[in-house]
């Protein structure tokens, strides 16, 4: 961008200069035209007078009698006429001394704003230098995506500010802005097996390489340390991305850069995908099939840290607008519980197979059928995650009061569950020891959705780990055991379930002054998303 010079601002402001010059010629002007007026009305009176009053003077015309203190006036009437035209005279007069200082006021305030004018730009100058200086003397440099020196995920592009356990919305860093000086992102390298082989710079639009690659639009990035595969996984670093279009008036997002541990990722699970699909967002990630030219991103929105640290109030209105969207794209009706005229509980047992089956599904099966058949209108049904599309998975969910499930992935389709419902989480034995935290997620994502997490079951009736205080092999050998069942304990622990959540269904159908437990509440369903997602 050109830089005015000094010089040319400078010469602008000594032509203003000209105005009180212009002011005081025309002031000059009208006196000339105001005596101008008043010699041609005297010489009309003047034309009047008889020729013996044109040889004396005007004094000597008047004739006073001492007596009667009267005025002889030969030329009565034109003296009258020039009286008359005085009053009308001092009127123009205060006019053209009032116009002047109008003149002089907008003068002195065009003055002063043209003065502000020169600092603005010349402010505006020094800083158009500062930045040419910074661009012509700074050489792009090019940083590992990969930054060794930091933990885990902070390792991806690393010089961007981590907020720590502070708590906020999903923390997403868009570029070009305040953090790259104003400067396009761009990336080199598509290693997908070795971060510190990938990088990243800064640099101005202006500036670019000649071999650069310009992607136009907006390209989401995210970065994982597990995958995004996994339902569960994929969910909790992706879906932030719903959050972002929502709170940015529906934007429209151009593509998806996928990287785990900064490696790049060229595919996305079936599940995310789905549910990208619904919100209308990119669906396939880039591929970076571009050898050794670096790309530069027109705008680049990137998420290291998926949802976490996000409050509970802001996770809340993540996942009711997943849920919306979802519903949305497989036409699936708003059918909860609160906006149930009949009285109904609806029981879904989840079942997967191999890994972390039921060992006795039909044990599990009798029991359902026996608590619910003690409940006037319940309804049960087994769901088989394998046999079923993602809106089917959805619909059932959308449809399940009390759901009785083995930890796992499937467990993230509790998103598509109304408000105010149940879990019911079974382990296999080993779980509690050697997990971790990990093995709590789904009574957080619960807590997330208002949905109620009614605790775990774990099936101690497996043999002791054959590897001593290995606890890296023990889990891996007690990790996908077969869940059975403790009938006596299920069909208690069920019974209460079932019955708790009656009494909430009763107490939402009374008016809330004739409640017995008033603080009884749950969020009520809807199917107004936020934005427009995609139909099928």
């Amino acid at each position: 961008m050109a830089i005015p010079m000094s010089g040319g601002v400078l010469k602008r402001r000594r032509s203003w200069r000209t105005l009180p010059g212009l002011v005081i010629a025309f002031a000059m002007l009208f006196g000339l035209w105001q005596i101008s007026t008043t010699f041609h009305a005297a010489s009309h009176l003047h034309g009047r007078f008889p020729l013996g009053a044109r040889r004396t003077t005007l004094q000597n015309d008047f004739q006073f009698d001492s007596e009667t203190s009267e005025v002889e006036m030969p030329i009565e009437k034109g003296i009258e006429k020039v009286a008359s035209d005085i009053p009308h005279l001092r009127n123009l007069e205060r006019a053209v001394k009032h116009l002047e200082t109008i003149l002089v006021e907008k003068l002195q305030a065009t003055d002063a704003q043209l003065q502000h004018e020169f600092e603005v730009i010349r402010s505006e100058n020094e800083k158009l230098k500062g930045q040419l200086v910074s661009h012509l003397v700074e050489t792009p440099t090019w940083k590992p995506l990969k930054d060794l020196s930091k933990f885990s995920i902070l390792g991806f592009l690393s010089d961007m500010p981590d907020r720590g356990m502070a708590q906020g919305p999903p923390q997403l860093f868009e570029f070009p802005s305040a953090l790259s000086n104003g400067r396009l992102l761009c990336f080199l390298g598509n290693s997908t097996s070795n971060g510190t082989r990938n990088f990243y710079t800064y640099t101005w639009e202006d500036a670019l390489s000649r071999d650069h690659i310009f992607l136009e639009g907006t390209t989401l990035i995210s970065e994982t340390q597990y995958d995004f595969e996994n339902p569960w996984h994929s969910m909790y670093n992706l879906v932030q991305f719903v959050y972002w279009k929502k709170v940015n008036g529906c934007a429209h997002a151009d593509r998806l850069l996928l990287y785990h541990w900064s490696e790049l990722r060229r595919r996305m699970g079936g599940w995310i995908t789905q549910v990208f699909t619904a919100a209308g967002l990119p669906v396939v990630p880039y591929q970076m099939e571009v050898g050794d030219r670096p790309i530069c991103f027109q705008r680049a929105v990137v998420s290291r840290t998926g949802i976490g640290g996000v409050p509970h109030t802001d996770l809340q209105e993540i996942f009711t607008e997943v849920r919306c969207l979802v519903r949305q794209y497989c036409k699936i009706p708003v059918t909860s519980f609160k906006q149930s005229e009949k009285q109904r509980v609806r029981i879904t047992l989840m079942a997967r197979n191999g890994t972390r089956e039921w060992k006795n599904q039909t044990e599990w099966e009798a029991v359902i059928a026996a608590e619910c058949g003690r409940i006037q209108g319940c309804e049960w049904s087994t769901m088989h995650i394998s046999t079923l599309t993602f809106c089917e998975q959805a619909e059932i969910m959308s449809r399940t009061d009390i759901l009785v499930s083995v930890h796992g992935a499937q467990l993230t389709n509790m998103i598509f569950m109304s408000p105010g419902g149940r879990v019911m989480e079974m382990f296999p034995k080993g779980w509690l020891e050697l997990a971790g935290h990990g093995q709590f997620i789904y009574k957080h994502l619960a807590e997330w959705l208002g949905v109620s997490h009614e605790g775990y079951w774990r099936d101690l009736d497996h043999a002791d780990c054959p590897f001593g205080n290995d606890n890296v092999r023990c889990m891996t050998h007690f990790k996908d055991l077969a869940v059975g069942i403790n009938v006596t304990h299920i069909s208690a622990w069920l019974r209460h379930v079932v019955t708790d959540f009656n009494a909430m269904i009763g107490e939402l159908k009374k008016p809330v002054q004739e409640r017995t437990k008033p603080e009884v509440e749950v969020q009520q369903d809807s199917d107004r998303c936020a934005c427009r997602g995609k139909q099928r």
